[in-house]
């Protein structure tokens, strides 16, 4: 992505300017975070199945798209599993994710997510220079890296948490903390429900970007899925609270058929938060999706209207090793 500064900006502020930008944007990006915390970009929904959904997915065991999640499902893995998401998100911004979880004995789980953001290239300008011949070009990123272990109690319960390293950079200036995420997770086969708890994101800034430390994104997730009998359809309840946030409520449902093609779709109320006018779109927050299983692969699709900031579209593809 390539463009241009606000000309004839005085190079006193440049760096104002570029900071005041990048907190007003990130919250849009991450389904509606306030933008008073940092690291809002670790709220985005990493994979394109739980986008679908509406991000009611926390309670959804066996999946490695839920290590960002919920790390506590993961122990319900019972052979390696490694996903890649890649969306052109909004305003050409590019998202990924990559996850990997190895299985272990005693009904263990590890396993590595990255998760990255990057803003591209921007071209910079001074009032001397107001086409940034002589200036070049600068860019923005955000990465996390989690490291995830998962484990069974007993038959029913397990639980999980990643570490997290987390940084961003605009320019020269760079930013970096720890985080930790934590959850459990309850399987009850027998009534065909799930159900789960998770904290997220609590950690420490170590460094700030430009002098400025604001606190954690840190929120509390809990979910329930519930399968009818003689019903191929998992139907999905979350509800979230958070710093950077109000709580929200999300709903998700995936139809399954002959566990070869899943219809899917969702409704979260973070994104209908940003309804400003009685004219914005009553579909803002409503989420849809698809996933084709072929043997031991699985490509998801999902998406995501954000109202102004136009439509995102995610894909997914998710492999299980024999």
């Amino acid at each position: 992505m390539k463009c241009v500064m606000i000309k004839y900006l005085h190079p006193s502020f440049r760096y104002l300017w570029m900071i005041l930008a990048f907190y007003l944007v990130h919250p849009a990006l991450a389904d509606g975070g306030s933008g008073t915390t940092s690291f809002s970009f670790v709220r985005i929904i990493p994979g394109a199945r739980q986008a679908a959904l509406g991000g009611a997915f926390s309670s959804v065991g066996g999946d490695v798209n839920n290590m960002m999640w919920n790390p506590a499902s993961l122990a319900r893995i019972q052979t390696k599993q490694a996903v890649v998401t890649y969306s052109n998100y909004v305003l050409d911004i590019q998202y990924g994710f990559i996850g990997y979880v190895h299985p272990l004995r005693s009904n263990q789980a590890v396993g590595i997510g990255i998760q990255y953001l990057s803003f591209g290239t921007f071209q910079e300008t001074t009032p001397a220079d107001p086409t940034g011949s002589q200036l070049g070009t600068f860019g923005a990123d955000d990465l996390a890296i989690a490291l995830s272990y998962s484990r069974q109690f007993g038959a029913y319960l397990s639980g999980g948490a990643n570490l997290k390293f987390l940084y961003e950079r605009i320019q020269e200036a760079s930013m970096d903390g720890i985080a930790v995420d934590m959850g459990l997770h309850l399987s009850i086969p027998s009534r065909r429900l799930n159900g789960a708890v998770v904290l997220q994101h609590a950690g420490v800034v170590r460094s700030g970007l430009a002098g400025r430390r604001d606190p954690m994104p840190l929120s509390i997730r809990a979910g329930a899925g519930y399968t009818p009998a003689h019903l191929p359809l998992l139907i999905l309840l979350e509800i979230e609270t958070g710093r950077s946030h109000k709580t929200a409520g999300r709903i998700g449902g995936e139809f399954n058929i002959r566990d070869q093609v899943f219809l899917r779709g969702g409704y979260s109320s973070t994104a209908s938060d940003l309804r400003l006018e009685r004219s914005d779109s009553r579909l803002t927050g409503v989420t849809g999706g698809i996933g084709v299983q072929a043997k031991s692969y699985r490509l998801d699709y999902a998406v995501t209207p954000t109202l102004r900031l136009g439509t995102v579209h995610r894909i997914s593809l998710t492999y299980r090793f024999k």
